[in-house]
């Protein structure tokens, strides 16, 4: 018989149990969504950061080259404050594909959703299953028919012959 506790046993056997964590947060698939890190005195989230580095160095340098050299030639100097524009636009831009989500369907990022985009547009009227694209989709329904007719009752059906059943006695012995 189970032994009925009083609620300050109770309470020492809960607090003698081992504590039970939900590490899903710390390892699973969005472990490091969260993690931040501190740039002068902003707070910004690690992929926006390296984002907004990657995109305004591989992308906004060239372009803030480009506009400087403009500039120099056509002897406008006192506007190279525009040369900032390009990296910072770049950055702003990087960020917005993809670290950016959309706010509808699987919340893909902004990039991934253009490119899915732009898959479904070419594969638009194809069937494939698994990564094999069908020639000629076929569609078969197979609909299975209950016949309520006896065979002998249709015309050229072969029906087979059922001997007539022996009466049985009451032990099972044939009469």
């Amino acid at each position: 018989m189970a032994h009925v506790m009083s609620r300050e046993e109770l309470a020492a056997w809960v607090a003698s149990q081992p504590s039970v964590y939900d590490l899903t947060e710390l390892t699973g698939r969005k472990k490091n969504e969260e993690s931040t890190t501190f740039v002068l005195t902003f707070e910004v989230g690690r992929r926006s950061l390296m984002v907004a580095l990657i995109s305004g160095t591989v992308v906004g340098l060239p372009v803030a080259a480009v506009l400087s050299w403009i500039l120099s030639v056509f002897g406008l100097g006192e506007f190279l404050y525009l040369v900032f524009l390009g990296p910072l636009l770049a950055g702003a831009i990087g960020i917005w594909l993809f670290v950016g989500r959309q706010s509808r369907g699987m919340r893909l990022t902004r990039y991934r959703g253009l490119l899915d985009k732009r898959k479904a547009k070419a594969a638009n009227g194809k069937l494939y299953v698994g990564l094999v694209e069908v020639e000629e989709p076929v569609l078969s329904v197979m609909i299975p028919v209950v016949i309520d007719t006896p065979p002998t009752m249709i015309p050229g059906a072969i029906a087979p012959v059922i001997p007539a059943a022996t009466p049985l006695t009451r032990k099972g012995a044939r009469a």
